[in-house]
């Protein structure tokens, strides 16, 4: 069996809102790892109007090496890319992209839908030839009418993230079951920032996820192959 991918997380030391120390990243790897993930993508948040790609590149680098990560555990780098008007514009987003693949994480900002989010989301198809991952994508369902969904989902080829501690409630697993129903790409992630709820419950989100599917698509999914890793 496969070991399973967290495509997204925030366990790199000192850079954003995630891990505070090295300690707490090496915490949150041995919990990975002891769930069964063998791989985990850094995905440090990143917002255009802050920094240039450059620099944020050489912070998360530079964070990285400061962790003596479990050897089971393999860790890519990448980041979540808040979409900002005309951020498809204005930066290389192929530096943010998951190693090995053409995929990129995107978060929209938790507001109204606005038809740009689709319209930055296309711009990075074709400006830059990368397939727009959107980061826990049941966070919007508050926000969201089903037309804006609607409108996300006419588009091709996206893949969606959600966020295995959510599927412990009901709600975030009924909203899941519809994104599955559709046929759309999706895959999982902890979006873990330190020990907390968020990382203890991905495991009870596992085991709900578990019981609503098929054991074949719950693997698939869990293993993120909607990635393309190599």
């Amino acid at each position: 069996m496969k070991s399973y991918v967290d495509s997204h997380c925030h366990i790199l030391p000192g850079i954003d809102d995630g891990a505070k120390d090295e300690t707490v990243s090496v915490s949150i790897a041995s919990k990975l790892v002891s769930l069964g993930f063998g791989t985990v993508i850094a995905t440090p948040h990143y917002y255009n109007h802050k920094e240039p790609v450059e620099e944020f590149v050489s912070r998360r680098n530079e964070a990285f090496t400061k962790v003596d990560f479990p050897e089971e555990l393999n860790v890519l780098l990448a980041a979540e890319v808040a979409i900002e008007e005309g951020v498809s514009k204005k930066c290389d987003l192929a530096k943010l992209a998951i190693p090995g693949t053409n995929r990129i994480l995107v978060e929209f900002p938790m507001k109204k839908y606005s038809s740009r989010f689709a319209e930055e989301l296309f711009d990075i198809k074709v400006r830059h030839g990368l397939t727009p991952v959107v980061a826990h994508f049941e966070r919007y369902d508050a926000l969201f009418s089903n037309e804006d969904y609607s409108d996300i989902l006419s588009l091709d080829g996206l893949v969606f993230q959600v966020n295995l501690f959510s599927m412990a409630k009901m709600g975030s697993r009924r909203f899941f079951r519809n994104l599955y129903n559709a046929g759309v790409d999706i895959i999982t992630g902890t979006d873990a920032h330190k020990i907390d709820f968020r990382i203890t419950d991905a495991e009870k989100g596992m085991k709900k996820l578990e019981k609503l599917i098929e054991f074949d698509d719950y693997e698939r999914i869990l293993q993120c192959e909607a990635l393309g890793l190599h």
